[in-house]
């Protein structure tokens, strides 16, 4: 797939006619929201089959990543590039800003999965009539504070923010800043991305307001208004005016708000007491909470460190010692020429004894696979391998041995007590093997540990075990 980052209002323009696809009205899903947090929560995009894939990942981990469930014309297709995009780098498939619903239909996809949310990113949504109105007991507290605020500053005025007023709010912000003690590092963050926007309003289809008492602006709000919804992306207010948020919020609603744009979001708390409890006071009618999946391999379920035990053999980790006769298992070119991976590709020219023995080690830490010796009567014999894992419960066996060990049945005892470890301590769905058409040694010793040939292409004969009909389908 080939992202582009979403770093200036036409990439957020170009994709959203995809974003105004999305039927759940969470804040991450607005322009304003995609610029303004651009460079701390980074996201990528990419339009393929007409269908929107959205990347978000970590600023300071390009490894820690995510996706958004794609939408448009080949959802389908993309869920499958997604996956595989994911594989190939042997990390968790991660789902965020999902709903409930859809939260468990993804769940349900794959063998192992988690559901969770983070209550500090839960949006608040609200009745637009009660914004505009205040009425009954519930809103007593804002009526009063709006009253005070008429009795102290007398008459005040809503503005619209055009092209002809908006240096004034501009100056409101420079002006904010220079006046106000930021208590930390993100508020001061969260200034600066609300001055970006301010300039990019127009471009990015927003709409603000301001409130004015005499001729001085003492409060503004800006936000995006999306299907029935008006999000509230930034409000500000100079505190030396009591009442000053009370009011913006109501003249915001009543100046942007009708019969059919009926709620406002306005967005998360992050987990800030004093926020939740003004947002909880505005009597929200939904709190919305945004859910993500983590879908992973059985690559999590392997425990180090593995010992599996057979009648003839062991299956053990590989150490240190094991480092020249695992050398002399990768270098053997014609005991490899069925191995299916030229070690040349990747090693360097001068190759030390433990080289190899590393190579395994780190092909455990990135989870690509988990590599164990094959141990006969204590002696270094072969390599036994758990890899080519996917989101469906799958698991790949392969196995190799030194010359002088081979046709003896070893390989054949090895797959049977690596069968029977996938299958009970790892809980695998389904268990396959492969193996190139000319390999009639390993054919013959795949059927014999239990395992059927389900397909064959032009150069691989694939096999799975006789557990489950399921097996039918090698790539399932």
């Amino acid at each position: 797939m080939d992202f582009h980052k979403i770093s200036q209002p036409e990439d957020i323009l170009k994709i959203k006619p995809f974003l105004d696809l999305y039927r759940k009205d969470f804040s991450d899903l607005t322009c304003p929201n995609f610029y303004m947090w651009r460079n701390l929560y980074p996201r990528e995009y990419c339009i393929i089959d007409n269908t929107l894939i959205i990347r978000e990942y970590n600023a300071s981990d390009d490894n820690d990543f995510r996706f958004y469930l794609p939408v448009g014309q080949n959802v389908k297709g993309a869920m499958k590039l997604i996956e595989n995009y994911c594989l190939n780098r042997h990390s968790p498939l991660i789902f965020s800003n999902i709903t409930l619903g859809e939260a468990q239909e993804v769940a349900s996809r794959y063998f192992y999965a988690e559901i969770n949310y983070d209550r500090n990113w839960s949006d608040y949504v609200y009745s637009a009539e009660d914004m505009r109105s205040f009425k009954g007991k519930k809103f007593a507290g804002q009526r009063n504070h709006i009253n005070k605020f008429k009795k102290l500053y007398g008459e005040y005025q809503y503005h619209q923010i055009t092209e002809n007023n908006i240096d004034s709010v501009r100056a409101f912000f420079d002006n904010f800043g220079q006046n106000k003690q930021f208590s930390s590092h993100d508020e001061l963050t969260e200034y600066k991305l609300n001055i970006e926007f301010v300039d990019k309003l127009f471009i990015l289809n927003g709409v603000g307001g301001y409130i004015t008492c005499g001729e001085k602006i003492i409060s503004v709000a800006m936000g995006e208004k999306r299907g029935n919804t008006l999000y509230v992306c930034i409000e500000k207010a100079n505190r030396e005016y009591q009442g000053a948020y009370q009011v913006m919020v109501q003249e915001f609603a009543k100046h942007n708000t009708d019969d059919e744009v009926c709620f406002i979001n306005r967005e998360e708390d992050m987990g800030k007491e004093g926020l939740r409890t003004s947002k909880l006071q505005y009597q929200p009618i939904e709190i919305k909470n945004k859910y993500w999946v983590t879908a992973d391999t059985l690559f999590r379920k392997i425990s180090s460190p593995v010992k599996i035990c057979g009648e003839r053999i062991e299956l053990s980790e590989l150490t240190d010692n094991d480092g020249e006769n695992f050398m002399r298992l990768y270098i053997d070119d014609e005991n490899n020429k069925y191995w299916g991976y030229n070690y040349k590709e990747d090693a360097p020219n001068v190759i030390s004894a433990n080289y190899f023995i590393n190579f395994a080690k780190q092909m455990k830490k990135t989870r690509e696979e988990y590599s164990v010796a094959v141990r006969a009567d204590g002696k270094f014999a072969g390599e036994a391998v758990f890899h080519n894992f996917d989101y469906f419960g799958n698991v790949e066996l392969g196995i190799r041995l030194l010359p002088e060990f081979q046709g003896k049945g070893f390989a054949t005892d090895a797959v049977k007590i690596m069968t029977d470890y996938a299958k009970t301590t790892i809980g695998a769905k389904n268990i396959k093997m492969k193996c190139f058409h000319q390999n009639e040694k390993s054919i013959k010793m795949i059927k014999n540990a239990g395992f059927t040939e389900v397909s064959r292409d032009d150069k691989f004969i694939y096999f799975c075990f006789k557990q489950e009909e399921r097996c039918s389908v090698y790539d399932k």
